[in-house]
């Protein structure tokens, strides 16, 4: 039986504002899920980005031909739903979130995550790197 590599990595640690991730390395590994865990009536929106360029991206500049990057395609686990590709938006207004979303890296360099709005409760959000060799 083949070996499983497995490497998780804590993004937001009950993050309780607006911010962004530190970009992950993700071209090593075949496989990447994001768990989404929050607490205390949860209202944000956040989005999702992957870049393809060898170089790091600017994360306060817009894309472009010297600044790549785009929103990953996710895929709800539970119910296999898409998060719409165009923005990769997860947003809640109140509700609390337990999902853990596969994430579709088309070969993708690295993966960063952004909380662009913020009113209330606290996001704790993993990233988990798998391959199966």
């Amino acid at each position: 039986m083949a070996q499983q590599r497995l490497e998780q990595v804590l993004l937001f640690n009950a993050k309780g504002a607006t911010g962004t991730t530190v970009a992950f390395p993700v071209n090593d590994w075949m496989h990447i899920f994001l768990s989404l865990f929050t607490s205390g009536s949860a209202n944000f929106t956040m989005n999702v980005k992957v870049s393809h360029q060898i170089t790091p991206p600017d994360f306060s500049a817009a894309a472009s031909v010297s600044n790549q990057r785009s929103y990953a395609q996710l895929k709800l686990s539970t119910t296999n739903a898409n998060v719409d590709w165009s923005v990769s938006m997860i947003t809640t207004a109140g509700t609390d979130l337990a999902n853990i979303y596969e994430v579709n890296l088309n070969g993708a360099r690295r993966i960063w995550a952004t909380i662009t709005a913020w009113a209330a409760g606290a996001i704790t959000l993993w990233l988990d790197a798998k391959n199966n060799w």
